[in-house]
């Protein structure tokens, strides 16, 4: 009975220990299955953490860039607006400085034909003149040297004409006494051959 007492005692302690085992192993699994519930919500929580993080960081990537783009398009507009009025400005200084250009060069050419008008165009018809006289001079003493020149060649034709008609008598006459001569020198031998032979024929009378 002592021995069923303590077995029954010892079955109950058994019994406890076992309820508190198994008490003890549910407050564990519980715990573990807390915990695993837990770091599960919290793993949960992580991504949706992360997810956010990955919303919000490509919401900021793409407000950064769309307002790079926006600053980019301020810059290029306002960068567009001042090239054209600086290209404007440089239009119309290039045009204020040709027309200064020509105003000056209107003034001096208006000058210009002032001085010419009073200065040059005097000198110009005092070198006409003197170009005119000069040339009338050069005129005069041509035609004086043309005039001179004509006189002295109808002169000196003149001049030969007369010696050729002189020449041309003077040989028409020498022929003439050279005929002349001639005809005494044959009249001569004819003269003296006759004269001969009457010589001879009075010389052969007395030896017949």
């Amino acid at each position: 009975k002592q021995w069923y007492q303590r077995r029954v005692a010892i079955t109950a302690g058994e019994k406890e220990r076992e309820d508190e085992m198994r008490m003890h192993q549910e407050s564990l699994a519980a715990q573990y299955k807390r915990v695993v519930m837990e770091s599960a919500e919290e793993e949960m929580k992580r991504k949706q953490l992360i997810a956010t993080r990955h919303i919000l960081l490509k919401q900021l990537q793409e407000a950064e860039a769309r307002e790079l783009r926006e600053r980019y398009s301020v810059l290029q507009r306002t960068f567009s607006h001042w090239r054209s009025k600086v290209m404007e400005g440089k239009v119309q200084c290039k045009r204020a400085a040709a027309f200064h250009t020509w105003k000056q060069q209107l003034v001096v050419w208006r000058a210009w034909r002032r001085y010419y008008n009073d200065v040059v165009y005097s000198r110009h018809q005092k070198i006409q003149e003197d170009i005119l006289r000069e040339t009338k001079h050069a005129n005069i003493a041509d035609n004086h040297f043309q005039k001179r020149k004509q006189r002295e060649c109808f002169t000196a034709w003149r001049c030969w004409a007369r010696q050729s008609v002189t020449e041309k008598a003077e040989r028409k006459l020498a022929a003439e006494k050279k005929l002349l001569m001639e005809k005494c020198l044959a009249a001569a031998a004819a003269v003296s051959k006759k004269e001969k032979s009457t010589d001879c024929d009075s010389a052969l009378i007395p030896l017949l």
